[in-house]
């Protein structure tokens, strides 16, 4: 198998070498990039919709994807694949570097000798991708309007099922991979018809970057003219799923960049399938309708321009292309990026090659070795086993018929190079020993090694907002698939307030256009839902916990959730930055108003215990001032009772009253809690 690049003759020999379509074949719909479960077979004159699986009857119509575009097409594809040649030779020798196959790229020192490796990249990488494993995204969802707040919230609740039902965690795991070592990860957010028995739904898959094309020169991928994905498939299937590859004869050369693997892989019986995403001319709102165009060779085996369902409308409504790329080093002219591999790799070049040199030193040192004299008639089998305790020598054993080879010790200077080269590389990728629970210069208290651990995350935390803004596409492609797609009312287990379960029934009908209201008699046409999107990590670091946990702790010990001083507390809060701030101060607003009305009500309820019975208006008031007593005490006369003052209190009659002493003291009490300092 042809591991490296395929010159362009070749991949037109294969493009080109499969067979036209039978006549009276329609091409079969693929659900989603690359995904031959989502083929159906139908005649000319029918098409399936992705979205609603049935097929619809119409006339016979003349194709519109024609060999002739599609020879084109491959053309504009072996173009971009040249303009992308240089990339995916660093993205091959990334992999090599990961897999410490890297003396494959040093390619130095003599081929019979043991080649020493050292893993410090190899601990940079997965340092970097556990600390992007720790801060996983979550998406907290935003209406703009008041009145869409219902429906984030229920986004809000259900968009994490979906992107579990996809097993969206490896994707990620997998996607920051390759943008730790390549410099670039790829998602590709489809539409699959095939999924819940032909509902269907959402898929999100991690795509390869060495077989997605792009216009060379571009730096947004949504600019690119045209996008092709290509995929290798089985010749068994493809005439298994496609009629139109019924009669597909013959044996081809694999002719697409491939990872080195330790596999040998035959490609003898495999074809290339080549997904083409370009625009068409603009729909109803004059925005470019998304194609897509599945063809092997010059056999197309799907055209959504050739599909009455969606060629009208195009395949996807928010119109872009379905794939986002979260790059680590960004670089001028290209989507793609460069990775930590290609920043310290040549650290970890000359730390192989001096620790390579040091350990042979050592072992030669170790190893003793003698000159002896041609004629020294020394038995050196015997010599060499150090078994026998003794070794016959004829005649005399002169002092030079025997001597040991010296070997010079190696320098400091030499180690302390290669520590130099060591540190150069924790350096450049941000991997200090802290990170790694290690300590420096004698710190061993825990919340100092905590803070320290903090500090030197900053490289990991930028690259995660790097990952946010990618999670955050993604998100707003599933937003825009949902308000397309889920027509038909579908049930999520979400988890509610409190950690309940909860069972709810969901449909896109709140993300369709709500009508609006006319303006000086002027219809106010329709209204599309929009959402900001705030990304936040899903679980903090136990060092942030612990900072939460105190933060929180030291508002109640100061008395922050006192309803009694809620206006203290929220000037206080109002000058401070955390995460969480403005739902605090919610709550704390909320308490004091709570408490206001518990004053009020506490007024009225004495004002009418005095009225009616002043026995139990004391009581009351004992209860309110927290005493503890019982607010209907025994009648007087059989115990008890409160002496009383003269207040100037009035009933509607007029007639004065007198207040219980116990009914002053809490109605000042009261008074007092609710009066505003000057």
């Amino acid at each position: 198998m042809d591991r490296g690049y395929m010159d362009e003759e070749r991949m037109r020999r294969l493009l080109a070498g499969i067979p036209q379509a039978p006549q009276g074949q329609a091409p079969a719909l693929a659900g989603g990039m690359g995904n031959p479960e989502g083929v159906t077979e139908r005649p000319v004159n029918e098409a399936l919709s992705p979205s609603q699986g049935a097929p619809a009857s119409g006339p016979v119509m003349r194709p519109a994807m024609t060999p002739e575009r599609i020879r084109e097409a491959t053309q504009k594809l072996l173009k971009y694949k040249a303009g992308k040649a240089n990339l995916e030779k660093r993205v091959q020798g990334c992999e090599q570097w990961w897999r410490l196959h890297n003396w494959d790229e040093i390619r130095q020192g003599n081929p019979w000798e043991t080649k020493a490796h050292s893993a410090w990249l190899f601990n940079t990488i997965i340092t970097k991708h556990a600390d992007a494993m720790d801060s996983y995204p979550e998406a907290n969802i935003l209406p703009r309007e008041e009145q869409d707040e219902q429906e984030a919230r229920t986004l809000k609740d259900i968009i994490p099922v979906v992107l579990k039902q996809n097993d969206f965690k490896d994707t990620y795991s997998d996607v920051m991979f390759q943008k730790f070592k390549a410099g670039t990860g790829v998602y590709g957010v489809f539409w699959d018809g095939t999924k819940h028995g032909g509902l269907g739904d959402i898929a999100i898959t991690n795509v390869s970057l060495l077989n997605i094309f792009w216009e060379p020169g571009v730096k947004d991928i949504q600019k690119s003219e045209d996008l092709f994905v290509v995929e290798v498939v089985n010749d068994s299937q493809l005439k298994q799923r496609y009629p139109q590859m019924a009669n597909f004869k013959g044996v081809k050369p694999l002719s697409v960049t491939e990872f080195i693997t330790e596999d040998n892989i035959d490609t003898s019986e495999k074809s290339i399938v080549v997904d083409w995403y370009y625009h068409t001319g603009g729909g109803a709102d004059g925005r470019p309708l998304l194609q897509l165009c599945k063809f092997c060779g010059d056999v197309v085996l799907y055209s959504s321009e050739d599909d009455p369902n969606i060629g009208p409308v195009g395949l996807y409504a928010h119109g872009m292309y379905p794939f986002v790329f979260d790059a680590m080093f960004p670089m001028e002219g290209s989507p793609a990026g460069f990775g930590y591999i290609d920043v310290c790799k040549n650290a970890q070049e000359y730390i192989d090659l001096l620790g390579n040199a040091m350990l042979r030193n050592a072992v030669m040192g170790a190893t003793p070795r003698f000159f002896v004299r041609d004629n020294s008639n020394i038995n050196q089998e015997e010599f060499f086993d150090w078994r026998r305790p003794t070794v016959l020598v004829p005649g005399t054993l002169s002092e030079d018929a025997l001597r040991q080879i010296q070997m010079n010790p190696m320098d400091g200077m030499y180690l302390n190079m290669l520590n130099h080269k060591i540190e150069e590389m924790k350096e450049c990728a941000g991997n200090r020993d802290v990170n790694n629970g290690g300590t420096t210069h004698g710190v061993t208290a825990a919340s100092a090694i905590a803070a320290m651990q903090e500090q030197s995350g900053k490289l990991s935390k930028d690259a995660a907002r790097g990952s946010y803004r990618s999670f955050e596409k993604v998100v707003r492609m599933v937003i825009e698939l949902i308000r397309q797609f889920y027509d038909t009312p579908r049930q999520f287990r979400i988890t509610g307030e409190m950690g309940q379960t909860q069972y709810v029934d969901y449909s896109n009908t709140g993300l369709r256009g709500q009508p609006m209201d006319p303006v000086f008699g002027i219809g106010g046409g329709l209204r599309e839902p929009e959402f900001d999107l705030e990304i936040s990590a899903q679980n903090a670091t136990e060092y942030t916990k612990v900072t939460q946990n105190e933060l929180a702790l030291s508002f109640y010990n100061y008395g922050f959730f006192n309803p009694q001083m809620s206006d203290q507390a929220l000037a206080t809060l109002d000058m401070m930055d955390f995460d969480g701030k403005y739902d605090v101060m919610q709550k704390i607003a909320m308490n004091g108003t709570l408490q206001q009305e518990l004053i009020k009500w506490q007024q009225m309820a004495l004002e009418l215990a005095q009225r009616v019975d002043p026995a139990m208006a004391d009581g009351l008031a004992q209860a309110i001032m927290g005493g503890g007593a019982d607010p209907n005490p025994v009648a007087a006369g059989q115990g008890g009772g409160a002496s009383g003052i003269d207040l100037d209190l009035s009933d509607e009659t007029g007639v004065r009253k007198k207040e219980f002493g116990g009914v002053t003291r809490a109605r000042e009490q009261a008074q007092n809690a609710s009066r505003v300092e000057a």
